[in-house]
């Protein structure tokens, strides 16, 4: 139908309000002025009690959290995430690989 989504990750500087119309069209407009926001909406990922984050930032002592060899499924639970993927941790592909990998291994 003609439309185009997008995905924007920042910091908070205070500069920009993410529930402000006025201000993510400007921010659109910067990339794509020929552009016409349609809709918008965001999630604040530090805020949020479940994620409380983004994305795994490991600490350089504790290397071992990333290390798919450490979460193992458990009955049919099973952890999966670009994060903790063995084949090219931090990209989306290893996430769906993660994912396939957990579903297999559960019997899925």
């Amino acid at each position: 139908n003609g439309l185009t989504y997008l995905v924007g990750f920042a910091l908070d500087d205070g500069s920009f309000a993410p529930r402000s119309r006025s201000d993510v069209a400007e921010a659109l407009h910067r990339f794509f002025p020929e552009a016409k926001l349609v809709a918008s909406d965001w999630h604040d990922w530090i805020g949020d009690p479940w994620s409380r984050g983004t994305w795994v930032a490991v600490p350089a002592a504790a290397p071992w959290i990333a290390d798919s060899a450490e979460w193992p499924p458990h009955g049919r639970i099973a952890f999966a995430g670009s994060d903790i993927s063995p084949d090219s941790p931090g990209w989306f592909e290893a996430a769906i690989a993660s994912g396939e990998a957990a579903a297999t291994a559960i019997g899925g």
